[in-house]
């Protein structure tokens, strides 16, 4: 098994470091293991066949709702995206409740990252959408996720 630790996502990053095999950096640069997250669509949390481009909350008045450690980088992508983003910020790893959602219509417009998503697909509104993203890897993290892989599965390279 092939331990990687993004470090966004890590909740303790210094004892976990002793323990994984690489370390990568969301948004580091290119002399280090480092990922970008690059935004795909959104999609529908309650019907996940349902999902729109990325222009699509372009001029929109949004709820972005989020309970992640860093959450300013989320709250830029959809900025960046052209949604007009009110911040709703929750703590991290923040288990969301229908009470969370009380406050909202099916008319007022919900973004959530994937991760959030999950835990809000018995409550969630109509209009509540997750921003679908893909992790682009640089070169060097390829090179050495290749490597371990290579190793871990007796493949000469």
């Amino acid at each position: 098994m092939v331990y990687v630790c993004l470090l966004a996502l890590c909740e303790n990053r210094f004892s976990r470091l002793q323990r994984v095999d690489i370390v990568a950096v969301n948004g580091g640069h290119e002399a280090e293991a480092s990922f970008h997250l690059q935004p795909v669509s959104f999609v529908n949390v309650l019907d996940a066949s349902i999902s729109y481009p990325l222009d699509f909350l372009q001029g929109k008045n949004i709820y972005a709702m989020t309970g992640i450690g860093a959450p300013q980088r989320f709250f830029d992508s959809l900025d960046q995206l052209g949604a007009n983003v009110t911040p709703l910020v929750f703590p991290d790893h923040y288990s969301f409740e229908a009470k969370d959602f009380a406050a909202f219509s099916d008319q007022d417009v919900i973004v959530m990252t994937e991760k959030d998503a999950v835990k809000c697909d018995q409550f969630a509104t109509k209009n509540t959408w997750f921003l679908l993203v893909n992790a682009r890897l640089n070169h060097l993290l390829t090179v050495n996720m290749s490597a371990i892989l290579n190793d871990r599965l007796g493949i000469q390279a």
